[in-house]
């Protein structure tokens, strides 16, 4: 009887995982359930070990083997192929449009536009930024989104962000058309109290986006020169 070599029983064995996980039924992510295809190879293979044995999938570094006993071609191919059906989920296509058409909205704006409920929506937005469809920028305490298209760096995303905070656009909209702003006219121009005006400048300032100039007591604002450009982009946008 001949006997199987090491590198033939090892390919087998994988051959068997990949038949055990399709047979399993799909997991679900709060009731939405996912496609194997969408799993991730790494998740697909360990899901595997597990079914045969919970032993094999805590001691047998599969994807390392899975590495070792298939061509790298065949890997990356994979890997591409799974990026490119990344959006033929409906759900994620959804936020990933959300994201594209809203730079720097957050987790509740997407919650109340899509209506997917908070766990799927966790899900969804954690395998968009992992595969490098979006990212994420976290402020204050609060995440917002963006798309990664490789052209928007860490001071565009900032200024986003507080261009979504209605007052903060229109102070910023006034010192465009009228630098060097004291909080008097900025108070009075958008009918907010100074304090109100303070706080929003002491966070503008704090970013980089508006200058701070003091004369005496006072002090005026002007928005800062490597930010004008990019305020200005998307207030025209």
């Amino acid at each position: 009887m001949r006997v199987l070599s090491k590198r033939a029983a090892i390919v087998l064995v994988c051959i068997c995982l990949f038949k055990g996980a399709y047979d399993m039924p799909p997991p679900a992510v709060d009731g939405e359930p996912v496609p194997h295809w969408q799993l991730g190879l790494r998740y697909l293979l360990w899901h595997a070990a597990a079914s045969v044995s919970p032993d094999l999938a805590d001691r047998v570094p599969i994807v390392i083997l899975f590495l070792f006993t298939t061509p790298l071609w065949l890997f990356v191919g994979y890997k591409l192929l799974e990026r490119k059906r990344l959006l033929d989920h409906a759900t994620r296509r959804t936020l990933f449009e959300q994201i594209r058409d809203n730079p720097g909205i957050h987790f509740s704006g997407l919650h109340r536009a899509t209506g997917i409920n908070t766990g799927t929506l966790h899900y969804h937005l954690a395998v968009l930024e992992r595969e490098g469809k979006i990212v994420s920028h976290t402020a204050g305490g609060c995440t917002r989104y963006f798309e990664n298209h490789g052209t928007i760096g860490e001071r565009e995303r900032t200024i986003l962000v507080h261009l979504r905070n209605r007052t903060e656009r229109a102070i910023l909209e006034m010192l465009l058309q009228a630098p060097a702003g004291s909080r008097k006219e900025i108070a009075e121009e958008l009918g907010i109290t100074g304090p109100s005006v303070s706080w929003h400048m002491r966070r503008l300032a704090a970013d980089g986006i508006v200058r701070v100039d003091r004369n005496g007591r006072g002090a005026t604002y002007a928005i800062a020169s490597d930010s004008a450009g990019l305020v200005q982009k998307h207030l025209a946008g």
